[in-house]
C-alpha cells in the first residue's frame, strides 16, 4: 500500500503523520462534513464522538420535513373548530335576535336602542379578548391605527343591521340581503387587499349566494307586524357596503403584520374597544342610551335576551377572529354566510315553518356551492402540503 509522512506544524511544535493513499478519497469525503474552523491551522480527523453528533444532527433535520408537512395539514381540523365555533354561537345568537326585535311590551313598543345593544356586545368581546390574551398571549407594540378603521366600519355593519330589524324588515329578507355580504367582501377584498379571485371562486360564490337567497325566501313567512319598510332596505344596503370595507380592512392588516400577524385575542380585543368607543358615543349623543336602559328596567325579559346575545357575540366573534387569523377574511364570510342558511333551517325546524319547493332548490344550490368551496380548500391545502414538503426536503439535503 503506497503512503507517505505528511509533517504538520502548529504552535506547539512539529507532528508527523502517515498518509495512506488507499484512504485518500474516505478523507476527502470526511473533510467536505467536517471541515475545521477558519482560524484553525491544523487539519485533524473527526473523532467517533463528533460522527456520532453529526449523523444525530442529520437525522434530527430530516425529521422535521413531516413535521413542517403536518403544520400544513392541521389547518383542515382548525378549519372545522372554528367553523363549528361559528355556527353553534351564532344559531342561537339569530334566534335570540329575532325574537328581540319581535318582542312587544304591553303599551306596544319594541326594543330600538341598538347602539347600546352594541355597547354591551362590545363590553363583553373586550372583556373575553383580555382574558384572553392573559392566559394565551398576544403581540406587544401594535399599531391600533389598522384597528380602528376595522373596528368603525365593522361596528356600523352591525349597528345597521339590528336597526334594519328594528325599523321593521322582515327577518327572511333580511337574511336574503346579508347572503350578498360574500360578494362585497370579495369585492372589498379586490380593492382593499389585493385579493384575485378565479371562475371556481365565482361560481361557488354564485351558488352558495343564489340558494341561500332562494332557501330563505321560501321557507318562512312574513309575520304580521313586519313590513319591508324603505329605511329597512337602505339599513341594510348600508349594512352590506360596510361588511365589504371591514373585509377589505382586516385583509390589509394581515398584510402589514405578515410576518408577525396578531394573535386571535389581539383582534378581539383592540376591534372591540375601536367598536365600542363608537357605539357608546353614538348612544350617549343619541340619548339611545337612556332610552335603553329605561326600556329594559320595564322590561326583564329583553334584559335576559340582550345578555344572551352578549355571551354568544363574545363567544362566536372570538371564533371569527380565529378564522381570520388563522385563514382569511373570504374563509370567515364563507362560514357566516352558510350559518345563516342554517339559522333558516333552524327557524323551519323551531316555530314550525314548512320548506317549500323554492326553499328546496335554494338549499340543494347552496348545499352543491359549499361542497365546491371545501374540495377548493382541501385542494389548496394539499398544494401547499406539498410544496412545504419539497422545501424542507431542499433545505435538508443542502445541509
Amino acid at each position: 500500500m503506497a503512503g507517505k509522512v505528511v509533517i504538520e506544524t502548529d504552535n506547539v511544535g512539529t507532528t508527523e503523520r502517515y498518509h495512506d493513499e488507499s484512504t485518500a478519497k474516505s478523507d476527502d469525503l470526511e473533510s467536505q462534513v467536517f471541515l475545521p474552523k477558519p482560524n484553525s491551522r491544523v487539519s485533524r480527523r473527526p473523532t467517533a464522538a463528533t460522527v456520532d453528533a453529526a449523523l444525530s444532527d442529520s437525522d434530527s433535520s430530516l425529521e422535521e420535513i413531516p413535521t413542517k408537512k403536518n403544520s400544513a395539514q392541521h389547518q383542515v381540523p382548525r378549519l372545522l373548530f372554528g367553523a363549528a365555533g361559528i355556527y353553534s354561537a351564532y344559531l342561537y345568537y339569530g334566534h335570540i335576535q329575532e325574537d328581540l326585535f319581535k318582542y312587544r311590551s304591553t303599551d306596544s313598543t319594541s326594543f330600538q336602542s341598538v347602539w347600546l345593544l352594541q355597547s354591551l356586545e362590545c363590553f363583553a368581546n373586550i372583556f373575553v379578548g383580555l382574558v384572553g390574551r392573559r392566559i394565551f398571549g398576544g403581540r406587544a407594540n401594535l399599531s391600533l391605527r389598522p384597528f380602528i378603521a376595522t373596528g368603525c366600519s365593522q361596528v356600523f355593519a352591525k349597528a345597521f343591521t339590528s336597526l334594519a330589524l328594528a325599523a321593521g324588515l322582515s327577518f327572511p329578507v333580511c337574511i336574503l340581503a346579508k347572503s350578498a355580504k360574500i360578494v362585497l367582501v370579495m369585492l372589498g377584498q379586490l380593492l382593499l387587499g389585493g385579493s384575485k379571485y378565479g371562475l371556481r371562486d365565482l361560481l361557488f360564490v354564485l351558488l352558495i349566494v343564489c340558494g341561500t337567497a332562494l332557501l330563505s325566501a321560501g321557507s318562512s313567512q312574513k309575520h304580521k307586524d313586519e313590513t319591508d319598510t324603505p329605511a329597512g332596505l337602505c339599513f341594510i344596503l348600508i349594512s352590506l357596503v360596510m361588511d365589504g370595507i371591514t373585509a377589505g380592512f382586516q385583509k390589509r392588516l394581515k398584510q402589514t403584520y405578515r410576518a408577525t400577524p396578531p394573535s386571535t385575542y389581539d383582534f378581539l380585543l383592540y376591534t372591540n374597544l375601536a367598536m365600542c368607543v363608537v357605539a357608546l358615543s353614538i348612544s350617549v349623543v343619541t340619548q339611545d342610551l337612556i332610552t335603553g336602559l329605561l326600556f329594559l328596567g320595564e322590561n326583564p325579559v329583553v334584559a335576559g335576551m340582550i345578555w344572551k346575545v352578549c355571551l354568544c357575540s363574545a363567544i362566536g366573534q372570538s371564533f371569527i377572529f380565529f378564522v381570520v387569523a388563522t385563514f382569511d377574511p373570504m374563509v370567515c364570510s364563507t362560514i357566516t354566510t352558510t350559518r345563516k342558511m342554517l339559522s333558516v333551517l333552524w327557524s323551519v325546524i323551531s316555530k314550525g315553518h314548512v320548506l317549500s319547493n323554492q326553499g328546496s332548490v335554494g338549499l340543494a344550490l347552496a348545499m352543491s356551492g359549499l361542497v365546491l368551496e371545501v374540495q377548493g380548500k382541501f385542494t389548496k391545502l394539499s398544494k401547499e402540503c406539498e410544496k412545504q414538503a419539497k422545501i424542507c426536503v431542499k433545505n435538508a439535503s443542502t445541509k
